[in-house]
């Protein structure tokens, strides 16, 4: 007993068009003023001065000269540091350690480039003896597709001449 299939719809459903909703009108982001702090109401100059015109003009100072100077960041800004003789010892081995490792990343940089030269030079050497490996089986199927020649009748004295010349070279 066997049921009978269920016939297809003449034509399928169309899609439905995606739903877009309006847009939104746009926000306007605004962020709010510091109060002034006692200092003055115009900032001294600089690029952090205009950055922090709410902070004192002496953390602006310390903040102008931060950015200017080679260490931005000084040791002292970091929690429990202090600047003892074994700490600035521990920071000279921790540069020279550095330094140390940024050699050994160059080291492993620059034999990974040779190690990766030498792989593409082998690619290149792989390439080419399989196009003449390639060549050489074209060329042997050739020949045997050749019709081959009889072997040339050499007269007498040329076969004595042969055999002499054999039996000086052995």
């Amino acid at each position: 007993m066997s049921e009978p299939a269920p016939t297809p719809s003449p034509t399928p459903p169309r899609p439905r068009p995606p739903v877009v909703p309006p847009p939104r009108p746009a926000l306007k982001l605004t962020l709010p003023r510091r109060p002034n702090l006692g200092g003055s109401s115009q900032p001294s100059g600089g690029l952090i001065s205009l950055a922090c015109a709410g902070a004192s003009p002496a953390m602006q100072r310390r903040l102008e000269n931060r950015m200017l100077s080679r260490a931005p960041f000084g040791y002292s800004s970091l929690p429990g540091a202090s600047s003892g003789p074994a700490d600035q010892q521990r920071l000279i081995e921790l540069e020279q350690l550095l330094r140390q490792r940024q050699i050994e990343i160059n080291e492993r940089e620059q034999s990974l480039e040779d190690v990766q030269a030498k792989l593409a030079e082998r690619e290149r050497e792989m390439a080419e003896l399989e196009n003449l490996l390639l060549a050489r089986e074209h060329v042997i199927s050739a020949q045997r597709r050749a019709p081959t020649l009889p072997p040339v009748a050499a007269s007498a004295e040329e076969t004595a001449a042969l055999e002499k010349l054999r039996a000086t070279l052995l």
